[in-house]
């Protein structure tokens, strides 16, 4: 090839030799001043090409390894594969074009710098607003990384051959793929070369593997686990603590689950356990910026306040594992469905069992060893996917889900549920259950008894209630009510239902749907009283249930787990039926006030004396029937926001009290002020005290 070709700033110049080096493999003279460097370092050129090559090859490692993970983020991140296929380009061209290699080299290592610079600031970002590390910013970063790398190198040492006049293929051809010819006839000195080139080679994937590896650590959540606890776990109560053993202040608690060994309390901050007979730390999990989203579907009373009717926490029905959403940022949100991340911990060392991409649009269940986000189920220990859910094959893109979210059956999940009747008068559900081990073991069951003021199913300790038949629906001529019969109800697990075990039910008398609050505060099955005649009457088109209003009882029939026995509302001794909420005392001749709770069969029961600065937040003249939130009463409360709420836990009673100097919850903006749930994440989030009561009085 003539040299005429050459353009102007490659001219060539003849007086110009590339002086022997320990890096040299040539004493060629160098055609180019502008070669003349990268000449003197040929094998550096080389062995840092090799080393793209390495990187490339790790690249395609991690892809095998995250593939699951990554197939979930495509069409979530921005598409920085761009860069990529401009540096292909930039090699594509720079292979071909035998003029301006070393200017393509220099674009090249520019591209490449401001392509991986990009995606370590997209992943920054996404991790300082969410706390959620993902892997396809780290894989994407890494495989760019390599490829500039490599076509930087290779164009360059193209340069190098076709200014020096060498054939390509060449035993002494700097760009060839193959070994090149060594004149170093020292052995010793040779092998320093090789380790120093191998060293060199190495460096590129090592850099970036070191920078991630540190980033990682960095954003790692702040756990802090436990070590398994000895001897047998301490079982949930049913009955009243009566001793006041602690107190703790949090600020911003979001929501509370019972563990298999105490209390777990959710806050803006991350999970903490606590220990339930002192209120000290057992263990923590934080996510810093972590933005925490409510589940769809969860009933009442089920890791939230009051009967709410979400949640931010779903626990396993032994209560092991307790499930939660953390939102993604809206940065990386809006290109996929994908909109947060499930994370899964052990409440017992604190330990994240499972974390991986979900959507906050999809219900979510746990089983004793198993959780069903949407239509994937993982196991709960180590996080692996259990099986997938076959589309539904009327429609390809859907799957067969059910709208509830919570704890489901020991072995079983809810596949779908339906009302037995349609709006407004149902008030029972079918459901198609399958056993978490093989989803195409289906059952479907009929007459499940529900939360009668929310609509979902209440499931305790994998058990639930189902009428013995269905419910029949009256209709009051000349009246918008309508009047449903109370049936015969007995006591059912799922995995019984699903027949994955024998249990024979057990009767808890006529009732009418259970009350989900209660049921789940106190550990039991807690039914809905009935009127004389046996008949709830549902006005305003089956919206109100008239003998509910405010003040009147909500439970009649209690099934105790511990006793395996239903007992009615006032011959039992346990929260479940037990009047709770703040009342006058007289303390001398000073009135002041106390958090009460006081069993329905009139044993004795607990107070916790309301100290001064708690006195300032609830005056006695605001307790009064204006503000019924604080008022003695049968769970739950019919609108959300209480200032006192009740949990049995093990080896504890737990009782949350508000404590903002704010306006009371039952102020009419007191949405607007006190709501946690916000687009822009916790605006506020209100600050509690809770008590822990030791000792059971029944």
């Amino acid at each position: 090839m003539s040299d005429s070709s050459v353009p102007e700033d490659d001219a060539v110049t003849d007086d110009v030799s590339t002086p022997a080096t320990e890096d040299t493999d040539t004493t060629e003279p160098a055609t180019d001043r502008k070669f003349a460097f990268l000449s003197r370092h040929i094998s550096t050129l080389r062995a840092l090409r090799l080393g793209g090559v390495f990187t490339v090859l790790t690249v395609i490692v991690l892809a095998i390894v995250w593939w699951s993970q990554l197939t979930l983020l495509w069409g979530i991140t921005p598409p920085y594969f761009w860069f990529t296929l401009a540096i292909v380009f930039l090699w594509f061209v720079g292979v071909r074009l035998r003029p301006l290699k070393r200017t393509l080299a220099a674009i090249t290592a520019v591209c490449t710098i401001v392509a991986v610079g990009f995606m370590g600031q997209y992943w920054w970002l996404i991790h300082e607003q969410s706390s959620i590390w993902i892997v396809l910013p780290s894989v994407q970063a890494l495989a760019t990384l390599g490829l500039g790398v490599f076509t930087v190198f290779d164009v360059a040492l193209r340069g190098i051959r076709d200014h020096q006049n060498i054939p390509p293929g060449d035993p002494s051809d700097p760009a060839r793929y193959r070994p090149m010819k060594h004149n170093n006839p020292h052995a010793s000195s040779r092998w320093a070369g090789l380790l120093r080139r191998a060293a060199l080679a190495l460096a590129p994937v090592t850099a970036a593997a070191t920078a991630i590896a540190l980033l990682q650590a960095s954003a790692a959540p702040i756990n802090h686990t436990a070590p398994l606890p000895e001897g047998p776990l301490p079982e949930r109560s049913t009955g009243i603590g009566t001793t006041l053993a602690w107190t703790r202040d949090v600020p911003g608690l979001l929501a509370i689950a019972s563990g298999a060994a105490g209390p777990v309390i959710l806050t803006p901050e991350g999970l903490t356990g606590l220990n339930p007979t002192d209120g000290t730390t057992l263990w923590t999990y934080q996510r810093t910026n972590a933005t925490y989203k409510e589940m769809l579907g969860v009933e009442s009373g089920q890791g939230s306040f009051g009967n709410l009717p979400v949640s931010y926490l779903v626990s396993s029905p032994n209560g092991r594992y307790v499930a939660l959403r953390i939102m993604l940022p809206y940065e990386l949100a809006r290109f996929h469905t994908n909109d947060a991340v499930t994370v899964v911990v052990d409440t017992l060392t604190g330990h994240a069992t499972n974390e991986h991409l979900s959507s906050r649009g999809r219900n979510l269940q746990l089983t004793d060893s198993a959780i069903l986000d949407g239509a994937t189920a993982y196991n709960l220990d180590d996080g692996k996917v259990r099986w997938t859910l076959k589309p539904s094959t009327d429609n390809s893109h859907l799957y067969p889900a059910s709208n509830y979210s919570g704890p489901a059956g020991h072995r079983s999940f809810i596949l779908s549920e339906k009302f037995n009747e349609d709006r407004p008068e149902y008030r029972s559900k079918s459901l198609t259950l399958m056993s978490d081990a093989d989803p195409a073991d289906i059952t479907t069951v009929e007459n499940i008894a529900i939360d009668i003021l929310t609509g979902y199913p209440v499931i305790v300790g994998g058990r639930t209630a189902q009428y013995t038949k269905a419910l029949v629906v009256e209709r009051e001529k000349g009246e918008d009510s309508r009047a449903v019969q109370a049936q015969e109800t007995r006591v059912v697990t799922l995995d019984s239902l699903a027949g994955l075990e024998k249990m024979k039910p057990i009767d808890m008398g006529n009732t009418i749907g259970l009350n989900g609050a209660a049921s789940h505060a106190s550990g039991t099955l807690a039914a809905y009283p009935i009127p004389e005649d046996g008949k709830i009457k549902f006005r305003y088109s089956g919206k109100s249930v008239e003998h509910l209003e405010w003040g009147k009882p909500t439970v009649g029939t209690v099934f105790d787990p511990t006793t395996n026995t239903a007992t009615p509302a006032n011959q039992y001794p346990g929260l479940a039926a037990a009047t709770v909420g703040i009342a006058p005392a007289a303390q001398g001749e000073t009135l002041s006030a106390e958090i009460v709770m006081k069993p329905g069969d009139g044993s004795t029961g607990a107070s916790i004396p309301l100290d001064l600065r708690t006195m300032l937040l609830f005056p006695l003249e605001e307790l009064k029937l204006s503000t019924p939130s604080l008022l003695p009463s049968q769970l739950p409360r019919h609108i959300g926001g209480e200032a006192v709420n009740f949990f049995n836990t093990p080896e504890s009673t737990l009782v949350t009290l508000k404590i903002d100097d704010k306006k009371l919850l039952d102020s009419l903006d007191w949405y607007s002020l006190y709501s946690p749930r916000t687009g822009t994440g916790y605006e506020y989030a209100p600050s509690y005290r809770l008590y822990g009561l030791t000792g059971d009085a029944s």
